[in-house]
């Protein structure tokens, strides 16, 4: 069912404030009795949206703790760095946030190499493979060389593979990268990756601009996320550069204070969450290449000589990886693993997407409207009900255009970041707005257009927040 995407987004911005240590207060034993449980509250600092897997790891550990374990995300300060993972690794360590997630690239830049074997370039290259490294336990076991940064590692969970983005051009072969700047973030390996392919590598934040980029490592739902087909014109649909796993790691003081209990609740919510984690990369995958295509973006491919072109070409890489003892010995596993698979790498292309585009209507344009939640009285009132609504407001940029709606959220303030919150086939049918997902589900609002503002009512399908965004106030078109 339609939801909007990134309102959990707007709300952790709303509500942000100053990171909090771990506290404690009382909550009700659930089990029925009348003692009060002590709760223990830890930050969890996000630089992007946390995602289903961090989300379903966080409710986990709520329900495994019975409420005693409360993971409270906050706004990363260090968002919008090029550098932002190295610094929340050094700020968990430090003590100013509890926890954290980053990508495991992250952490040859900081000076522990045993994640280097997981985001070997054209290694783990799908999706089937990288479930069979983490059902090995592989790495689980990389957590161990977090003991030197004094942090404690919760778990890893997997991630989607990251493929090229060519601004101008397709790079299919080895030869189109020479002289390139490739985006990427921050990554020992992948600054040894393109360096091997005669490329510059840049360190650039998460949603970055593509100025001054000829390619960026990324994945499929983060360009069709931060809408890079409007400035970018292809992506190598079968070169999988590498995976993004993320891990979440911890202050060890923080760690220190909770009981042997509370430590295998979060350990055990690290693991339910993998799965949950290999469901949503299949279907953000599937999701964003029906949008992608529908936006135009080229699916360019390498062919099966290209892609041992590449393999020769990363031997460098390899041979750095190699004289860690340790690294050497994932490398060696993983490689074993995807030799007795044999499994071509995850491809993407659109030839499977229906060309059912709609002419443009009347109605296309950009709307805008904004909402000072606490405010939203009336039958939307309970979508954004407690806490959660924030203090502040938030702007929304919709947009109808070729047969794709899209909609961008600026939390608190004009000149706020806009964020990507939908992002999805649309119709309009005379008096009906139809949204669907590309999983088929269909969600309408009825509508009235006079004055150059469009108002939405009566909701079928979806869910509140989404509700709520749309009926609370009229969109008034730019």
């Amino acid at each position: 069912m339609l939801s909007v995407r990134n309102v959990g987004r707007a709300v952790v911005a709303l509500i942000v404030a100053a990171a909090l240590t771990t506290t404690g207060c009382q909550a009700k034993d659930r089990a029925g009795g009348q003692a009060d449980l002590e709760v223990k509250k830890l930050t969890f600092a996000i630089t992007s949206d946390p995602g289903p897997q961090i989300i379903a790891w966080a409710n986990e550990v709520d329900q495994l703790s019975k409420g005693t374990l409360k993971i409270t995300f906050v706004r990363d300060a260090r968002a919008g760095q090029p550098k932002y993972e190295a610094d929340t690794v050094a700020d968990v360590s430090a003590g100013t946030v509890d926890m954290a997630w980053v990508g495991a690239r992250v952490f040859d830049q900081v000076g522990v190499t045993t994640f280097q074997a997981l985001v070997a370039p054209l290694l783990i290259d799908n999706l089937e493979l990288q479930g069979k490294v983490f059902d090995a336990g592989i790495p689980q076991e990389m957590l161990s060389g977090l003991g030197k940064l004094d942090l404690v590692g919760i778990g890893v969970l997997p991630g989607p593979m990251r493929k090229v983005l060519g601004i101008r051009k397709p790079f299919t072969k080895p030869a189109d990268f020479a002289g390139a700047v490739v985006g990427i973030q921050d990554s020992g390996v992948a600054d040894q990756t393109f360096h091997a392919l005669g490329a510059t590598a840049k360190p650039v934040p998460a949603s970055a601009k593509l100025d001054g980029l000829d390619a960026y490592d990324q994945q499929l739902a983060s360009i069709r996320g931060n809408n890079y087909p409007s400035k970018a014109k292809y992506v190598t649909g079968n070169l999988n550069l590498w995976p993004r796993p993320l891990v979440i790691i911890a202050n060890h003081a923080t760690y220190d204070k909770l009981s042997a209990d509370q430590h295998e609740i979060m350990a055990a919510a690290a693991k339910h969450a993998v799965q949950v984690a290999m469901e949503a990369e299949r279907t953000d995958e599937t999701n964003a290449i029906t949008v992608l295509c529908k936006a135009g973006l080229t699916f360019a491919q390498s062919s099966e000589a290209d892609l041992k072109a590449f393999e020769n070409s990363f031997a460098p890489v390899y041979a750095i990886i190699h004289k860690d003892s340790t690294s050497a010995a994932s490398l060696d596993r993983i490689t074993a693993i995807k030799q007795a698979l044999h499994r071509a790498p995850d491809g993407a292309d659109c030839s499977n997407v229906p060309d059912d585009q709609q002419q443009a209507s009347r109605y296309d344009g950009t709307y805008e409207m904004s909402i000072v939640w606490p405010k939203v009285k009336g039958a939307n009132a309970r979508c954004v009900a407690g806490a959660e609504a924030g203090p502040q407001g938030a702007i929304y940029d919709l947009v109808f255009e070729k047969g794709i709606a899209r909609m961008w959220i600026r939390a608190g303030s004009p000149q706020a970041e806009r964020e990507l919150g939908l992002d999805v086939p649309y119709q309009f049918f005379k008096d009906q707005l139809v949204l669907t997902d590309p999983d088929g589900s269909r969600n309408a609002f009825d509508f009235a257009y006079k004055g150059g503002k469009l108002t939405f009512s009566n909701p079928r399908g979806g869910t509140c927040d989404g509700w709520a965004i749309f009926t609370t106030k009229p969109w008034i078109r730019q």
